[in-house]
Order: C-alpha cells, then structure tokens, then sequence
C-alpha cells in the first residue's frame, strides 16, 4: 500500500481517512494490546483495510455508474433516428445501430462483417470513394450525399458525415436517410423542367412586376412582342418604357390586383416597329412573401389577330343585323337558333318565339312537297340550295320567298349547323303577275295604236316581231322573223351606230328607257323612219337583264314635218336677218338724214340767233328769246347726235368693235351714277366683220339698258373672247354678259321686248343662246356666234 507522501491530512485522502476509522475502532472493547511495533503493524494493515474497503466501495460506485452510462448510451446509440456505422480500416461494417440496418433494410447482425461499399449504387461510387479516402486527413467532420442499395433492391438516398477515430484505424459514420427530401427534390427539379416546358410554350410573355411598376423579371418564347430589350427594361420601372397611356392601364390592372388577388381583362395598344399590337393583362399577386413590397405576377397575352376576329365578326354581326334579307341559322336538327330583326319584320314573329322551333312553322301548305324533297337532297350531300317558298306569317298572311340554304359542316364533313339566306319576293312576284296579266292588254293596246311590237329573248337571241311591226314595213303578218340579225339587215348603216350606243347606254344604266329614231328599209326598197321605245321587263340574279320588249312608231310624217319646219325656220331666220340688215341700212340712213340735214338747220338756226342777238343788243327785249333759241338748238343738237350715235355709232365704222363698246361703256355710266360696267375683251375682234360687229354692239347695247330699266343692277360684266374650234368652221365668239340684279324667273313671260329681241338677233346669226336667273339673283347671258356666215371679210381673211 503506497502511503501518502506528504502524509497530508486531507480528509479526501484515503488513507487519511482509514486511520480516522481505526481511530474509532481502538476504542472498541475488542482491541488487544500489543507492544509498540506490533501496535505500529497493526495499525497500517487496519490503515490498509479501511483504505481498500472504501476503495473498493468507491469502485462498485463508478462501475455502477459506468453500467448505467452504458446502458443509456446504447438506448440513444441503437434507438437514434440516424444510422451509425463503424467501418474498420478495410471499409467492413464493425458497428451499427437499428435506424442502419433500417435503412439498408438488413437485420444488424447480418451487417457485421460486410463492406459498407457494398451498399453504395454504382453511380455513387465514384463520390463515395473520394469522400472516404479523404476522411483520415480531415481535421472536422466530411461529408456527401449517396444513392444506396437497400437488400430488396431498392434505392435510398443518404448523407454521410464521417470522423475518423484518434486511432486512425476505425471511420465512425453518420448516415441521414434523406429519400423522401431528394424524391422532394427530384419532384421539385420535374416540376420545374415541367413548368419551364410550359411556360415555353405559352405565346406570352410572363412578367414579375411590383406595385409601383418595377420589373423584376421576365419570361418569354416571343421576345419580339417585347417593347424594348430585357436588358433595358430589367431593374427599371414600366414608366421609363412605355408610353403614359399603357403604363397608366398597367398601374390600374396592378392596383386592382393588389385589393382583389387578381385583375384580368385589361388591355392595351403598343406600336411595335411598323406594326399595332393589341395586348391583354392578366395579373394575380403573390402570396405569402413581400408582403410589405407586393410583388405580381402579369400574363402579357397578344390578342391582335383576337382583336381583328373581333371586329371582323362584329363588322359581319352588325352587317347580319341590318341586313335587308332574312338570315337564320339552325342547328343540325334544322332547329332555329338565330335569327336577325328583318326575320321579325318580314314574318312578324319575335326571335323568342321562334328559337328552338323548327321553320314548319312557317310552312303554307302551298309550296310542292318536291321543292323539300330537292332541298333536303342537296344541303345532305353538302351543296347550296336555291329555290322559293310559299310561307304564311304570323297574321296569317301568305308571302313568296326566295330561299339560298348552305350546310356548315365539321372535319369529318358532317352538316352541323344550316345557314339561310331569305328574301321577301312577294311584291316582285305580283308584279311579274301583274305584268304577265296586264302585257296582252299592252300589247292590244299598242297594236290598236298602230304600233308594232317586239319581244327580245337577251340570252337566246331570239325575237318576235308582231304583225303590226311587219305590216308597217310591208311585209305580211304571217311572214316568219325571229332573229335579231333579221332587224338589224333592215336598219340603215348610217343610223346603226347611233341605235347600237342608245341601247348600250340604257343597259349600262345611263338611260331610264331605251329610245332611238333611225331609217329601216321596207320591202319595196324605200324607207320609213322609226322611233323605237323599249325597257328590260325580266333580269336574273345580279341585274343581268332577260328579256327586252318595245315598240316601234312609223314617225316618217313626223320627220317629214320636222324637215317642213325646219325649213320654214330657216327661212325665218334668214328673213329675220334680212330684217336685221334692213333695219341697220335704215337707221345709218336716218342717222346720215339727222346728223346732214337736221344738223346743219338746227346750226343755222342757232347762228341767226346769234346774229339776231348781235343786233338787238343786250337791252333789247329780243335779247332773252334770242338766247333761249341758241340754247334750245345746242341742246336739240345734243338729242341729235344721241339718236345718230344711238342709231349708227360712228366708232364702230370709223374705229371697230372695241372702241365702240368702250365707248359705249362711258357713255352709259356717265348718266348712271354709282353704274359698274365692266368690260374684258380678249384677242384680237378688229376683222370680225360688219354683220358681226354690229350683232355683238347690238347685243351689249341691250343688255347695259335692260340692266338699267328693269334689274335695278349696281354692276354688269361683259367678257368678249374669240374660241377656236375643232374646225376652221367651228371658230366662234363667245359674248357673256352677268349683272347682280332683282333677276326674274324665266318661265313667266318678261317684261318688255328686250330679251327676246337679243335671242332673235343671235338665232338669226346662227348663234346659240342662253340665259339664266331666278328672282334675286340677276341674269346670266351666254352667247356663241359663229365666225362663219358672219360677213364677207372674215371668209376673204379664211380664204
């Protein structure tokens, strides 16, 4: 027994406290004396008893402790909820807990003695090799994550941390049986490869945006619907971007969805390059994070091609719905779905009473069971029908109607809904009736006119000719012709052209109704004149005509009587003209007789009053009638050279055309204070002629008086200009003459001579005259005379 060395005294030390029991024993009755060595002796054996009973104690103490320590390390160690694992240097399973033989689905026994490599799938091995041959040379903890093989062939996926025990010989594991985290994760990774393939193929372009616009991220297929590049609008907000108005819809759909959750519906209009786009927002806010910063997600969907759908089934919707002809539409039981307002007003039922029901319920009764039979057989073998129907409305009225019916069919070409176009014919069929009742007694009444009658089948080419029309030709009424060449060998090559342009011009809608007036040949050679009326009575489907009839009317008296009066008209006018020439000649006569004789008795007259003045003197009596003489002939020979002037301007002989009506123009605006007269005359007019020199004079003459008496004009305008024609013959002077007078109306007869006298005069010349007024809107005069016939000089300048 070792004693304590520095014999200290601590009540710790066992010995120590072996002597301080046998001190308490030497007191007992039993001790027995012994001399002073064996009392030493026998004090260290008592010493050493004491000693070796509380170690002793002090031993089952600790293995007590170590028992208990033991057995609740091996609860933890065998019921913890990892596996643990010792591995022996060679890679052999030493150890292992249930939740390790759990995992590898292998009774614990059994593992002992196995190498954990074993276990490890073969595309883990390479990871796990690496991670265990590093595990001795690291200074904390390693680890990885492994696919292991489970005894039933199954896969479990771990992670491994391993320690390398102070020996070095033994690696304690730590393996963590992640499975159900990596199927999470392989399911998360699915998802995501899932969503990515579909957010790929959505046409859209996919946004995360926060409330206040800012773009936080993008995902598109179509990066040419983006505005501007993502490098551009990433981190900014939509204001820097877009236009105001986008950004102002944008905002709206955000905050909307910021209250709501979501916001759908919102759209927009972007111009991207050369193009206008149409876009719609979609918006939903995101749940559960940035709950002080919102952030959203925004589906940006291209509906431009939606947009133009749109309107285009509008545009063809509203164009249903006005429609002036009945559309229904059924189903593919021949149920009515549709139907537009002129439906209701042609049949007088309300679209309500008629959805669902079957059209029968328009039927008469009247229209041949072989029309449906038709019908049916042709909408089932996928065509078109067209036809007619007797229907009744809902008063009970019986209407025609001509009916076009289409199948609508699917993909596999079956009928599955039927379109009908209506149109209300029953007016066009009465009037075909009326007419069909009402051209015999046309045709009656014309022959009992005397006139011939022809019938024109447009498509065939075919015509008849009535008896009257062959008779007036001198042909017999039994005679065959039935051909449209037949008229035409009888119409006169000279009056063909002209009939073939009146018939053009009438189909082409430029004539109400055909008339024509031309020679046809009789069958004794001569020649009667006809005037031919005639109308389309039949057209088909897109106003291509039928059927033509008319009428023609033996006028060859009438054209002989217009011949009669054409002639007499000429010789009125060449009378007229004569009339006009005479009436020059008399007053330039007149003019000479009072400007030559009456002028110089009327100087006379004032030079003896002059001389009788002389001689009297200023204080005679005579001196006040002799004066009055003198003033009296001065102003008589005023009045003279007025009337000469007025009869024969002497301008217009000694001057021409131009300074006559210049001074014509000061002359008349002299007395006429605050009378505009306006003159431009343009070309050269100095070898008109005489003839036409004094019409034109004549004519501004009349028009400045007529101005002045009767239109109470403030201004007149006259424009003289010469024009030349397509032929030296159809060279011309126009003559316009307008005033801003009271105007009249032109077909109550005028007041005075003045007018009528102006168109006379340009009738007689072989002019053209018109006028044209209306109360408080003056007169307009437009006259053209020709250059020829006009005098003997202007043909000797042509000649």
């Amino acid at each position: 027994m070792k004693k304590n060395p520095d014999n200290s005294t601590d009540a710790t030390n066992p010995r120590c406290r072996a002597e301080a029991q046998l001190k308490v024993n030497a007191g007992h009755k039993d001790a027995i004396p012994s001399t002073e060595a064996a009392h030493r002796l026998l004090h260290e054996l008592q010493v050493h008893q004491v000693e070796l009973e509380m170690q002793n104690e002090e031993l089952r103490q600790a293995r007590l402790e170590a028992e208990t320590a033991l057995q609740r390390y091996t609860g933890l160690y065998d019921f913890a909820p990892v596996g643990y694992f010792t591995l022996e240097s060679q890679g052999n399973i030493s150890k292992a807990n249930l939740a390790a033989a759990r995992i590898l689905k292998v009774e614990r026994a059994k593992l002992i003695g196995q190498r954990f490599k074993n276990f490890v799938a073969a595309r883990s091995q390479h990871t796990f090799n690496t991670f265990i041959n590093k595990i001795p040379g690291e200074q904390a903890k390693a680890s990885c994550e492994v696919e292991l093989i489970t005894a039933d062939g199954g896969a479990a996926f771990v992670l491994i941390e391993a320690i390398a025990e102070q020996s070095g010989n033994d690696n304690f594991l730590v393996v963590i049986d992640i499975t159900e985290r990596k199927q999470i994760e392989l399911n998360l990774l699915a998802v995501q490869i899932e969503l990515d393939g579909i957010l790929n193929a959505i046409p859209d372009l996919l946004f995360e945006w926060g409330l206040d616009g800012h773009i936080y991220n993008y995902k598109t297929s179509r990066a040419d619907l983006l505005a501007v590049p993502p490098e551009i609008f990433l981190g900014r907000r939509l204001s820097e971007v877009l236009s105001p108005e986008v950004v102002t819809v944008c905002l709206t759909a955000l905050q909307e969805a910021n209250e709501n959750g979501n916001s759908t519906g919102r759209q927009y209009e972007l111009t991207l390059g050369q193009e206008r786009k149409w876009f719609e927002l979609s918006v939903a806010r995101k749940m559960g994070i940035h709950a002080d910063q919102p952030r959203f997600i925004v589906l940006v969907r291209d509906i431009t091609e939606r947009k133009q759908v749109e309107q285009n089934l509008f545009t063809l919707y509203t164009a249903i719905e006005q429609s002036p002809i009945s559309v229904v539409i059924a189903d593919a039981d021949a149920n009515i779905q549709y139907v537009n307002p002129h439906f209701t007003e042609v049949t007088g039922y309300a679209a309500a009473e008629v959805i669902g029901q079957n059209p029968r319920m328009l039927q008469s009764g009247q229209t041949p069971k072989e029309v449906y039979a038709d019908l049916w057989s042709k909408i089932n073998s996928g065509q078109v029908w067209h036809g007619e129907f007797i229907n009744k409305r809902k008063n009970g009225e019986l209407y025609w109607e001509e009916a076009h019916i289409a199948p609508v069919t699917d993909a596999a070409g079956n009928a599955v809904n039927y379109v009908c176009l209506k149109v209300d014919i029953t007016q066009r069929r009465q009037a075909e009736e009326e007419l069909r009742e009402s051209e015999f007694r046309w045709k009656f009444a014309l022959e009992g006119a005397g006139d011939g009658v022809w019938d024109w089948d447009m498509q065939t080419g075919k015509v008849i000719f009535s008896e009257r029309y062959k008779e007036m030709l001198g042909y017999a009424g039994n005679e065959a012709w039935s051909s449209l060449n037949e008229w035409k060998d009888r119409v006169n090559v000279e009056d063909m052209h002209h009939a073939m342009q009146e018939l053009e011009a009438y189909l082409d809608g430029k004539r109400t109704l055909y008339t024509a007036e031309y020679r046809m040949r009789c069958k004794d050679g001569g020649w009667k004149w006809m005037l031919v009326r005639g109308m389309v009575v039949e057209r088909a489907a897109g106003d291509r005509p039928l059927r033509m009839i008319g009428t023609h009317t033996d006028i060859s008296k009438i054209r002989e009587a217009e011949q009669l009066t054409r002639e007499l008209l000429r010789q009125n006018r060449a009378l007229t003209r004569r009339m006009f020439s005479m009436q020059e000649k008399e007053r330039r006569h007149l003019a000479s007789e009072l400007h030559d004789e009456l002028g110089q008795w009327l100087t006379a007259i004032q030079a003896e009053a002059h001389a009788i003045d002389s001689i009297a003197g200023a204080a005679s009596p005579i001196h006040n009638s002799a004066q009055a003489i003198s003033e009296s002939a001065s102003t008589m020979h005023e009045v003279i050279h007025r009337m000469v002037h007025n009869l024969r301007p002497s301008l217009l002989d000694a001057l021409g055309l131009a300074d006559s009506l210049r001074e014509l123009k000061k002359q008349w605006c002299q007395p006429h204070l605050g009378f505009a007269c306006d003159f431009v005359l343009e070309d050269d007019l100095s070898d008109l002629g005489e003839n036409l020199n004094i019409t034109i004079y004549r004519l501004a003459q009349e028009a400045l008086s007529n101005a002045a008496k009767y239109a109470q004009a403030n201004r007149v305008s006259l424009r003289l200009c010469r024009v030349q024609g397509e032929t030296r013959d159809a060279d011309a002077i126009l003559l316009s003459i307008e005033d801003d007078g009271t105007g009249f109306d032109v077909g109550q007869p005028t007041r005075g001579t003045g007018i009528l006298g102006m168109r006379e005069r340009v009738i007689a010349a072989g002019g053209k005259f018109d006028l044209v007024s209306a109360p408080g809107q003056g007169v307009r005069i437009s006259v053209r005379l020709p250059l020829k016939q006009m005098g003997e000089n202007y043909e000797r300048r042509k000649a």
